[in-house]
């Protein structure tokens, strides 16, 4: 399962580090420091909010894989189809959200899902063992 996972770990953790370039960029030119501070706590809320969500799934389970929490996040289809979206449409659909608030919207999605990926990857072993989840082999 390791070789499944590392890849996809690092693929993740490359989109986020393109995400953040995307937001650097996009606040950088953003005149309005309140317009900034509203960007980034949207953007860390509904990461919270994705964590929380996708985590909650799991609460009932009494025993689980120990690949099984981190494959939800990595392999996620909705979000990744949804990432590919928005990937799409900050490359080729700029001048589509031309709205100053409708702008970041990408980036925070993008940001929630590969942000939500790495660390809900990460942060499963410590939700099994808060959780009193077994684990299996």
């Amino acid at each position: 399962m390791g070789l499944i996972l590392g890849p996809l770990l690092l693929f993740w953790l490359v989109m986020s580090s393109y995400v953040l370039s995307i937001g650097h960029s996009l606040l950088h030119d953003a005149a309005l420091y309140p317009y900034t501070l509203v960007v980034v706590f949207s953007a860390v809320l509904s990461l919270i909010l994705y964590l929380y969500l996708g985590f909650n799934r799991f609460t009932t389970s009494h025993t689980l894989s120990w690949y099984d929490i981190p494959l939800f996040f990595t392999t996620h289809k909705t979000a990744i189809l949804i990432f590919l979206v928005c990937i799409l449409t900050h490359w080729f659909g700029a001048n589509m959200l031309s709205h100053y608030y409708l702008k970041p919207l990408p980036f925070i999605i993008m940001f929630t899902i590969s942000f939500g990926a790495i660390t809900g990857a990460f942060a499963s072993s410590a939700f099994m063992k808060k959780y009193n989840i077994k684990r299996e082999h």
